[in-house]
């Protein structure tokens, strides 16, 4: 059994080449301590794959969540 996607506003956070998502991990935690959002620190092998790759892989995320009320993003490079 899975985790349930996330509902109502989320953000979606990226990290940049070479980094893992412990970069974004205290935005990812004030985003959703103090903004309210349900927050999905998205991790990736960033230089093991191309980046169609990875947008599939984020795209699979993105389309479980058809609860949000609305997605955001955001991306550190």
């Amino acid at each position: 059994k899975g985790l349930l996607p996330p509902r109502g506003k989320v953000v979606i956070c990226l990290h940049g080449l070479l980094r893992s998502r412990h970069q974004l991990q205290p935005l990812a935690d004030w985003l959703q301590t103090e903004g309210g959002y349900d927050v999905v620190n998205f991790n990736y092998a960033s230089s093991r794959a191309e980046v169609g790759d990875h947008a599939k892989a984020l795209a699979r995320v993105i389309s479980q969540y058809t609860e949000a009320e609305e997605i955001n993003f955001v991306a550190h490079s």
